[in-house]
């Protein structure tokens, strides 16, 4: 976790916003699915930008492209979307029945993607005390250890998928996913 998000003034920002900030274990894009495939989007497009081309200008012509593509999950453009947002006073009641459709349909997919994501999970049962070992996320080359560990749990967390694990005082947040059992 960026210290830029769990600063005192981001804090701040997010409540005069009336924001709620949701922590994410690192190195899990899953937690944040949307921002991660709005970032491969432009990385990629950045990634196949000629060099004459000016940054700023390669930006905008990413950004036009993404919102004048179909998206799936709301079934429109999202510039269809922004059209209605401005005229919203012409027509208000479409441009609730709309907003409202869209919202819905995002939840069922949302939903349907989830079921489907932990059909092929292996859930382990973890207990304070057990011993893990934890997906080495900072690998360097191929003949660098997938694991470390063994690492102690501390504190496990249901709702969000999350376990806290120490080893020589070194205390992590990780994703479930992230760990396995470790057999001595």
């Amino acid at each position: 976790r960026g210290t830029q998000f769990t600063s005192d003034i981001f804090e701040k920002f997010c409540i005069e916003r009336n924001i709620k900030h949701l922590k994410t274990s690192p190195y899990n894009p899953t937690c944040n699915g949307i921002a991660e495939r709005i970032n491969q989007t432009i990385r990629l497009g950045i990634a196949t930008k000629r060099k004459e081309v000016d940054f700023h200008k390669q930006i905008e012509f990413i950004q036009n492209g993404y919102n004048n593509t179909y998206h799936t999950t709301i079934d429109k453009i999202p510039n269809e979307i922004y059209v209605l947002w401005k005229n919203r006073s012409k027509n208000y009641t479409k441009y609730e029945q709309t907003v409202k459709k869209m919202n819905q349909m995002a939840r069922e997919r949302s939903e349907t993607n989830v079921i489907e994501i932990n059909k092929k999970r292996l859930e382990h049962k973890y207990n304070i005390g057990d011993q893990v070992l934890v997906r080495n996320n900072t690998r360097m080359n191929k003949t660098d250890e997938i694991y470390s560990g063994p690492f102690v749990v501390l504190k496990i967390e249901t709702k969000n998928q999350q376990i806290k694990i120490e080893n020589n005082q070194k205390i992590l947040t990780r994703n479930m996913k992230q760990v396995k059992p470790f057999y001595s």
